[in-house]
């Protein structure tokens, strides 16, 4: 077939034979073969490798190159070796041809990743095998980049979509609560945070919580506007019995979001308490979502800051309080460790220096609680630290281990 008479375009899609010998029966034996089984493929030949690189170079893959083992300007071993490391023919189908006592350079050709070898003198039904293995794998190889170019464009649509319902929903929840963003942004940067210092948590499960707490108001959409901004638990009770339902109206407008199925059941356990007296299922202890016993502390301490008046201290001491009751005392130390470090609200204490455990030094004053990890309060924040406390929080801190930092007053 005439290649000079053929678009650009179309050699570019088209399946490609390459014959590459300087032994021209051998050539017009090929040649006619793949005219008789493959009439519709284009057919390209040359008398040395070197022809056959630029013709690849420029037409690319899908292309079947059948070369000899030792041609002029570009050897076939140098030729594949060329092939196999250009990203743009990487995937050509390769086919050597060798004399039958060139076993070592048959066994090399393998081992530099040719698909195929064809041995002199050559055999039809064996050339015709080879030419029908190739074709098939290289119509594998075209349906399979086809399959999945339409996998990455149903991935972008489905990226599309959700974005969009969520930008929905969050523009829902803004809508309803005009003075919102701020403490989304403080919600979504603490979880994450507090996620990030359990260690233990996936790079998919911290996705997941950063979704919810970005959603964790969409339950109140529901609520009338007298209940809005009202406490879904009072002293992990429910206030009412529309409050309620506010965690199942959440699950059940979130989990509409395509994969958004975890924060979704994140959102729905936010107000399981602990020790299992919660809603909407009484799920407890670690059995409740990390995600879920995160925002659970941070929402809490939220709307007890607004009930304090903005007095962070009374805030996180009511938080402190109903540890193992109703939140996981771990991420109660881990909140306040944040507070102490990012300072999203003024303290009194904000004049605060955090020091490691083995730093702590007899006459200093707590800013927060320290806390072991058996969940024990081992010095309560105010307290000045003496001699006496200090060689209990050292043996602690060797025995059982403290969580995070200690806060101290500045000097």
């Amino acid at each position: 077939m005439n290649i000079e008479n053929l678009s650009e375009n179309r050699m570019i899609k088209q399946l490609k034979f390459i014959i590459l010998s300087s032994d021209q029966p051998t050539t017009a034996t090929l040649l006619q073969l793949i005219k008789k089984v493959f009439p519709k493929d284009l057919t390209f030949s040359a008398d040395n490798g070197l022809e056959g690189w630029e013709f690849l170079q420029k037409y690319g893959t899908p292309a079947v190159v059948i070369a000899d083992l030792t041609m002029p300007e570009l050897s076939g071993m140098q030729l594949l070796k060329n092939i196999r490391s250009d990203k743009k023919t990487k995937d050509t189908f390769f086919i050597i041809m060798t004399n039958n006592n060139e076993k070592d350079q048959r066994l090399k050709a393998l081992q530099q990743g040719a698909d195929g070898l064809l041995s002199r003198p050559l055999s039809i039904d064996e050339i015709i095998c080879s030419l029908r293995t190739a074709s098939n794998l290289n119509g594998m190889k075209t349906k399979l980049v086809k399959v999945q170019s339409e996998v990455a464009g149903l991935k972008k649509q489905i990226s599309e979509d959700v974005k969009l319902m969520r930008g929905i929903v969050e523009t829902m929840i803004k809508s309803r609560f005009p003075d919102m963003s701020k403490k989304m942004e403080r919600i979504i940067k603490a979880s994450i945070w507090i996620a990030r210092q359990l260690g233990d948590v996936s790079d998919q499960a911290m996705v997941d919580i950063g979704n919810a707490a970005a959603l964790c108001y969409a339950g109140r959409l529901y609520l009338n506007d007298n209940n809005l901004d009202k406490p879904i638990m009072k002293k992990g009770l429910v206030a009412n019995e529309k409050m309620g339902q506010v965690p199942l109206n959440a699950f059940e407008l979130i989990s509409k979001v395509r994969n958004y199925q975890e924060p979704a059941k994140i959102v729905k356990h936010i107000y399981e308490n602990f020790d299992g007296t919660g809603i909407p299922e009484k799920v407890q202890g670690w059995q409740i979502p990390v995600g879920s016993r995160i925002l659970r502390v941070i929402l809490d301490f939220e709307e007890s800051y607004e009930q304090f008046k903005g007095n962070q201290l009374k805030a996180m001491d009511t938080i402190s309080s109903e540890m193992n009751r109703l939140y996981d005392f771990v991420i109660v130390a881990y909140y306040d460790q944040y507070l102490g470090t990012f300072g999203d609200f003024k303290a009194k204490e904000s004049n605060e220096s955090s020091l490691k455990p083995h730093e702590l030094t007899s006459g200093q004053t707590l800013t927060r609680n320290i806390i072991g990890k058996s969940g024990l309060i081992l010095l309560a924040r105010g307290q000045k630290v003496e001699d006496e406390q200090l060689e209990k929080i050292h043996a602690a801190s060797k025995a059982e281990g403290i969580i995070g930092n200690v806060f101290v007053q500045k000097a």
